[in-house]
């Protein structure tokens, strides 16, 4: 519960099609999915496909009262685009339209398809303070990705996942510290030098550490 958890994996390795199988819009063809009384929600890869009225306001008032949504919109930063089209506003800002329908749904669980596809540093940056700030309310945010930086920086355990199977699991230092392919550029320049180094941050930490024992 509250945490922030990140699988990686190579295409075709089934991880969206896990995110499904949780959200109960794929049915198991084996095994199953064991569920607590928990409310789930699922961002999709393409979070235009979730808002289908003529502006963001028009199809949020379908699931919250507008104080509600007004609420929710302040929270996301998204006040300002109640009023537009949802074709005609950038793809960090369509995600977090995407988001706050999700979030007046009060789930427990959310679940992100590639949530940082496509996005600028600026918007990634917004997105994991957003992560933060549903964990710290106790939702629990379970998220497929690809951007090794963006789970190094915002995750607080990662897993890989391949051909089906949950394989190595543990906290982003520990993860991207042994893995040889899903890592980090920072983990790569700090490999031999610095133990659990993996974010450009921590590479820094330990170089001005170093230097102020120097």
């Amino acid at each position: 519960e509250g945490e922030h958890f990140c699988l990686l994996g190579a295409n075709g390795s089934g991880k969206t099609t896990l995110l499904k199988l949780i959200a109960g819009s794929l049915k198991c063809q084996r095994g199953r999915i064991k569920k607590e009384k928990k409310r789930i929600s699922l961002l999709p890869q393409s979070p235009e496909v979730m808002l289908i009225a003529d502006t963001v306001g028009e199809d949020l008032s379908n699931f919250a009262s507008a104080e509600e949504i007004n609420r929710t919109a302040q929270k996301l930063g998204i006040a300002h685009l109640l009023s537009r089209h949802p074709y005609d506003i950038s793809m960090g800002e369509l995600q977090r339209c995407a988001l706050a329908k999700l979030l007046l749904s009060k789930p427990d669980i959310i679940l992100m398809d590639e949530p940082a596809k496509g996005l600028d540093a600026e918007n990634k940056i917004s997105l994991g303070k957003i992560i933060s700030e549903l964990r710290s309310a106790g939702i629990t945010v379970l998220t497929v990705t690809h951007d090794v930086e963006f789970a190094a920086e915002y995750a607080d355990r990662c897993g890989l996942f391949f051909d089906g199977e949950l394989l190595t699991v543990a906290v982003p230092q520990e993860f991207f510290s042994v893995n040889d392919y899903y890592t980090t550029a920072a983990s790569r320049i700090a490999r031999g030098r610095f133990v659990n180094a993996v974010t450009a941050q921590q590479v820094t930490d330990e170089i001005r550490r170093q230097e102020a024992n120097e």
